[in-house]
């Protein structure tokens, strides 16, 4: 991706929030810094703004959703269908990827034949932590659809 590619969402699950805009800041070799604005109905000032970044390292897309969580393996080269990857045991984080196999999408961005699956398993048993997220993954197009951990649903409108 290049400094200046943009993705437009729709959000859904959240009671004030209903697009997201992504904005590549951002390119380091394989490492892309994105500003996401998040914006209510008929807003044209954003009410919430996350620093996402992408990386691909160590054989691994990682992807960093904001400043709060540390950068998740969203992708492993080469995955197949059940495929997992992850990191940390016992009282400390645990973080768990599964490729859940490739689906046919239909988005308001267009239709995609072969979207990744992945879901993403996170548990802190130290501080009651279970969640999981989802995300959809077209290669040269990035994350199609996203089910986050809050109940928070971004899809990609172009």
């Amino acid at each position: 991706f290049k400094k200046g590619t943009v993705w437009h969402y729709d959000v859904s699950g959240d009671s004030v929030l209903v697009r997201a805009v992504g904005v590549v800041t951002r390119v380091d070799g394989k490492r892309m810094e994105i500003e996401v604005n998040y914006f209510g109905e008929n807003e044209a000032k954003p009410r919430r703004t996350e620093a996402w970044t992408a990386e691909v390292r160590d054989g691994h897309l990682f992807w960093a959703f904001g400043k709060d969580w540390g950068a998740w393996p969203l992708y492993k080269f080469p995955s197949r269908p059940g495929d997992t990857w992850g990191f940390g045991e016992g009282p400390k984080t645990a973080l768990k990827v599964r490729h859940c196999g490739f689906e046919k999408l239909e988005l308001p961005a267009g239709k995609f034949d072969k979207a990744i699956h992945v879901q993403v398993q996170v548990k802190a048993p130290c501080d009651g932590l279970d969640k999981a997220a989802e995300a959809w993954l077209v290669p040269n197009r990035g994350i199609v659809k996203l089910e986050r951990a809050d109940d928070v649903t971004l899809i990609l409108r172009k």
